[in-house]
């Protein structure tokens, strides 16, 4: 059977002349604009002062989570801590039913399987 044809030739570039020389890619962009400094007032003391703007979204962030945003407080503990691989095994009389991974929960999920924890009076 014959070799399938395609579109791009054996050796030959699809892009031979290749991104531009001076072109910035979106990392460097983002780096430059987040390093930025601004006068601001930061949200958490409430007082003016020079910020970076990467440092205002952290500041932003933690007050959400301050503000009891689960899900803002969940991104700062991964960003510090890494993903959690938490698994909960499901046992009865010593013979496993299922494994669960608790990061693939919702936060109103968790919550429910701490309320069943507690009707049963298991410690968590």
């Amino acid at each position: 059977m014959a070799k399938e044809q395609t579109q791009f030739k054996k050796g030959i570039s699809g892009n031979p002349l290749g991104k531009p020389k001076g072109i910035l890619n979106s990392k460097t962009i983002l780096e430059r604009f987040l390093s930025c400094e601004t006068v601001t007032t930061n949200p958490i003391t409430g007082i003016e002062e020079t910020l970076s703007y990467e440092e205002i979204l952290h500041l932003k962030q933690i007050k959400k989570a301050m503000e009891g945003d689960l899900a803002a407080y969940k991104e700062i503990i991964e960003r510090l801590e890494g993903k959690a691989q938490a698994k909960l095994d499901i046992t009865t009389q010593d013979e496993q039913i299922e494994t669960v991974n608790l990061s693939l929960l919702s936060d109103a999920q968790l919550r429910n399987l701490i309320e069943i924890q507690d009707s049963f009076g298991i410690t968590h």
